[in-house]
């Protein structure tokens, strides 16, 4: 079951731990529970970036955290963008993409007209950097209306986004209203992401409501990730008339394959599942009850705490061809 690029990582640093002499064994754990969730993190961010990756900089030394463990996009940007050690062009390239508006005209001053016309030539693939490089070419006006409501409404309605991260850092200058009226179109336009989640919490009930109607699955989906586990029940209260009892099922498999059977140790998963079947309406328990799944689910659930630990002890391999050929035939980027 240790399918995952990570595990190398994850036991390198068990090796390295393990010579550290006076390190308390639970806080190693801990530690080892955070390679998996920065290591993707890492990986999101290069996926997003992949044109640019091209270039000879180190690209790990420049990224900024925040505090709950995400790269926080927006200021890993700037500091990628002021390294003059980087082309000019890409620079700007990753300007566009950034929304970074203040560093455009003077790195487009810095370009040649060859760079120029290069960049020209790699508009049509590029809808954002359409966008600015019209946006100079039409004298890169910055007035008050420049974060209004309708210049973002303009980009959302005409598929400029790229990097929600950046764009939505652009949106929380702006007004409470216009933020929530935001958060509806980018939702949308382009469907829900991991992205739009810390300005879906900072929404009332009601607006958050509008989008759990349409996005219900994605949403708890996405919040049984790091660092969001802790809003995961609170969501989950609230989709029950949204979901569907094969989306329940669904996620009751994804818990015990994605998460639990490949050792995560990010999130205490177990109890999350527990609480959230045990929660659930009993017409998504007897739909759980009829499947596969429910075999491997009870056994999960009878398992002592002081029971050694490993995925053979609840998954059988006739139940683990089953999940592969479920999550192997899914679609990954809804996770």
């Amino acid at each position: 079951m240790s399918r995952l690029p990570d595990v190398y990582w994850e036991t390198l640093l068990k090796i390295w731990l393990q010579k550290v002499s006076n390190f308390p064994t639970v806080l190693q754990k801990r530690v080892l529970g955070l390679v998996r969730p920065l290591y993707y993190e890492i990986e999101v961010w290069r996926e997003n970036h992949f044109e640019l990756l091209h270039a000879k900089v180190d690209f790990e030394s420049h990224f900024i955290w925040t505090c709950d463990g995400r790269i926080d996009w927006f200021r890993t940007a700037k500091s990628l963008i002021e390294d003059e050690n980087w082309s000019t062009r890409k620079r700007f390239k990753l300007a566009c993409l950034h929304y970074l508006h203040h560093y455009l005209t003077p790195l487009w001053n810095q370009l040649s007209e060859p760079q120029r016309r290069s960049l020209y030539r790699f508009c049509t693939n590029s809808p954002q950097l359409q966008f600015w490089t019209q946006w100079i070419k039409d004298g890169a006006h910055e007035n008050a209306v420049w974060f209004s409501y309708d210049f973002i409404e303009r980009i959302i309605e005409n598929n400029y986004i790229n990097n929600v991260g950046s764009l939505l850092h652009v949106i929380s200058m702006m007004s409470s209203a216009d933020q929530e009226q935001m958060l509806h179109d980018i939702v949308d336009n382009m469907s829900i992401c991991t992205e739009v989640l810390p300005l879906f919490f900072k929404m009332n009930q009601t607006v958050q409501l509008a989008v759990i109607e349409i996005h219900a699955l994605q949403l708890l989906i996405y919040c049984s990730n790091w660092p969001w586990q802790s809003h995961f029940m609170d969501i989950a209260r609230l989709s029950w008339t949204y979901i569907t009892k094969k989306d329940f099922v669904f996620l009751i498999q994804y818990f015990l394959y994605e998460k639990i059977a490949v050792e995560y140790q990010d999130y205490d998963y177990i109890e999350l599942v527990k609480e959230f079947y045990s929660s659930s309406p009993s017409h998504f328990q007897s739909k759980v009850k009829k499947n596969f799944i429910f075999r491997p689910l009870r056994r999960l659930f009878k398992r002592k705490s002081t029971t050694p630990w490993s995925w053979e002890t609840f998954l059988r391999r006739n139940e683990i061809s089953k999940l592969t050929k479920i999550f192997g035939e899914k679609d990954n980027s809804v996770y």
